[in-house]
């Protein structure tokens, strides 16, 4: 399945396929943050943080190109939260 899909059917109400797209990039995203914070009690909370932030606002998403851009998108979001 295609990530902008994913998006599609989250934002038509379809919310138990935000999973894919936190298992596409929980991994990438944890490991930027660890690097940043050196603690991995406080990495998990943040990375956490980060995925309801993006839940929450996947509603102003809209397609300009591939999502998050080898996912920048959120990287760049995990920086910001931190």
């Amino acid at each position: 399945m295609e990530i902008d899909e994913v998006i599609a059917r989250v934002k038509n109400g379809e919310d138990h396929c935000f999973a894919y797209i936190i298992k596409h990039y929980e991994q990438k995203v944890f490991t930027t943050v660890i690097r940043i914070v050196r603690n991995r009690t406080v990495a998990e909370d943040i990375v956490q943080d980060i995925f309801i932030k993006v839940y929450y606002n996947l509603h102003k998403y809209e397609k300009k190109g591939r999502l998050m851009h080898g996912s920048i998108g959120l990287l760049s979001i995990s920086v910001l939260i931190i």
